[in-house]
């Protein structure tokens, strides 16, 4: 199980051992072929996930959409303020299509624990709302089991 806590109302932290090196665990942060298999899932939904833009500079801007089996789309915009491969990455985090609703800001720091297992902490803060923080936490969780089924697939 996770390692999670509310550091406050508006902000969350989410620790996790992962079994991959932390240069696979950085590409599936970064790589939109990786990102749409976990990034925003649910394994409880069959949800589409399409990055439509990442451009991974600082200044740069990932935007994603996710279309849920009920037709909804979520619009997301994020621009990166960091990013010291492999091992930290920060951006802010918008979903454009509902404004006030997780608007935040992302950390997330990468620890290798040897050749094949990664420690990541990963901190979101800055929410609107202490609901907003509430529900992201139980969707990242769900992100984060996604990301440990499907980063097997990408270790080759």
């Amino acid at each position: 199980m996770p390692a999670t806590q509310p550091i406050s109302e508006h902000s969350l932290e989410i620790q996790r051992t992962i079994a991959a090196p932390v240069e696979k665990v950085f590409d599936a942060l970064t790589k939109p072929e990786i990102m749409e298999r976990w990034f925003t899932r649910s394994a409880k939904q069959d949800q589409v996930v399409k990055v439509t833009e990442l451009d991974l500079r600082v200044g740069g801007r990932l935007k994603l959409e996710v279309t849920t089996p009920k037709g909804e789309v979520y619009k997301l915009l994020c621009e990166y303020r960091e990013i010291e491969r492999p091992r930290r990455l920060v951006f802010t985090f918008v979903w454009d299509s509902h404004p006030g609703h997780g608007d935040s800001v992302v950390k997330v720091d990468l620890q290798p624990l040897g050749p094949s297992r990664t420690d990541m902490r990963f901190r979101q803060e800055e929410f609107l709302t202490a609901q907003a923080r509430k529900e992201h936490e139980g969707g990242w969780i769900e992100c984060f089991d996604v990301l440990e089924k499907e980063l097997p697939a990408y270790l080759d």
